[in-house]
């Protein structure tokens, strides 16, 4: 059974900083690699010709409307996203996120056919920030 593996780069990189990772790091993995790049990069990784799926951090709860800095469901289609982490620990803890909201990225992603995942979301109770996870050396894989 092949695993989701996801490389969350926060808010950590610049161009070159990518350039060089893609040259160095090649996928010969059965597993499913995403990609989550800072939003400022979506588009510099959906130009990228590579061997995995492109993922943001997060979406805006709204379909549209006057929210700065937000990018939506039907943006991140757009550029060929086709999974999305909701769910952040420290968007539950610091920002106050709560489950309702994380309700409604989830069914604007699921409305564009964009996989959620759920970032060890346990909705309706505290959350445990790693569960059944793993820290693995990328050449593990």
């Amino acid at each position: 059974m092949s695993k989701i593996i996801i490389a969350n780069f926060k808010a950590n990189g610049c161009k070159e900083f990518f350039n060089n990772w893609f040259s160095d790091f090649k996928n010969d993995s059965q597993n499913q690699i995403l990609l989550a790049p800072p939003s400022v990069y979506l588009d510099f990784f959906s130009t990228k010709k590579l061997n995995f799926e492109l993922c943001s951090q997060n979406v805006c709860e709204f379909e549209e409307g006057p929210f700065t800095s937000q990018h939506t469901a039907s943006m991140l289609l757009d550029l060929g996203v086709k999974s999305c982490i909701i769910g952040h620990s420290e968007s539950r803890k610091l920002l106050k996120e709560e489950d309702h909201q994380i309700f409604e990225k989830f069914q604007k992603l699921n409305n564009k056919k964009i996989s959620a995942q759920a970032d060890f979301l346990l909705v309706g109770r505290q959350l445990i920030t790693m569960v059944d996870c793993h820290l693995y050396n990328i050449s593990d894989f």
